[in-house]
């Protein structure tokens, strides 16, 4: 029977179980260790980190061929750090791309820090390394959406407005700008109420009040109708509440 960690008494078994726990939460996250002597150049990965970049556990490449996977620009970068932490102790955190063994590229999260001997000797830095491959791509995927979604929406010959529960603008296309008389950088983020002209407040949020009216009670986002000046009407939007 497999014992819980808690549970274990023995030392050894404790540092076992708790090695073997920390290398599988490595592996999923996609997360490794590195360690450099800066005296001797010896080159120290992690299993986790060996996986990673596609080479057998327990036999990273040596420094300069580790070096060699990152692209030109990256390599120039990573370098510069290392000598500047090896040199001075400056830690450092950059995102940059490195070669899979198979010739994939990568993005990831390289991160070190010095360590010093007791007189203050920088001896190694060490550091962790995140595979955040997956994570970059689905960025540049929703980005790449919501590009694609602003540059339709600002194509339109109508003007489309769109705001958040408390009738703040979100966002206006070009053509409502137009419409409107309004500035893009000084009107985002504020109330309708607050800035619209008179004509339009009275005529286009009679419109929108009704139109809120209209959501189906589970889709309703406001809880509350104040805020909403006196003669456009207000009351509450809540599916639990009861109107008068």
């Amino acid at each position: 029977m497999v014992q819980p960690l808690s549970a274990l008494t023995d030392p050894t078994e404790l540092r076992l179980r708790s090695e073997m726990m920390l290398r599988m939460a490595g592996s999923l996250a996609r997360f490794g260790g590195w360690s450099l002597d800066v005296q001797t150049g010896t080159n120290f990965w992690s299993d986790e980190l060996c996986n990673i970049l596609g080479f057998p556990a327990g036999a990273p490449p040596r420094v300069g061929d580790a070096y060699a996977l990152y692209p030109a620009e990256d390599r120039e970068l990573v370098t510069a750090a290392m000598a500047e932490c090896a040199a001075h102790g400056t830690a450092f955190d950059h995102v940059l791309s490195i070669h899979h063994a198979d010739g994939r590229l990568l993005r990831v999260r390289v991160v070190g820090e010095a360590l010093r001997a007791p007189d203050g000797r920088i001896t190694h830095i060490e550091g962790a390394f995140h595979d955040i491959t997956e994570q970059e791509a689905e960025r540049a995927a929703r980005a790449a959406v919501e590009e694609r979604l602003e540059s339709t929406l600002d194509s339109l010959s109508d003007g489309l407005l769109i705001f958040d529960s408390e009738w703040r603008y979100s966002y206006l296309n070009p053509k409502a700008l137009e419409i409107l008389g309004l500035d893009l950088d000084s009107v985002l983020g504020t109330v309708f109420w607050d800035i619209a002209p008179e004509p339009v407040r009275s005529t286009f949020g009679a419109a929108m009040r009704s139109a809120a009216d209209d959501v189906p009670p589970d889709n309703r986002p406001l809880a509350r109708g104040d805020g909403l000046p006196d003669g456009v009407g207000s009351g509450c939007l809540h599916p639990r509440c009861e109107r008068g």
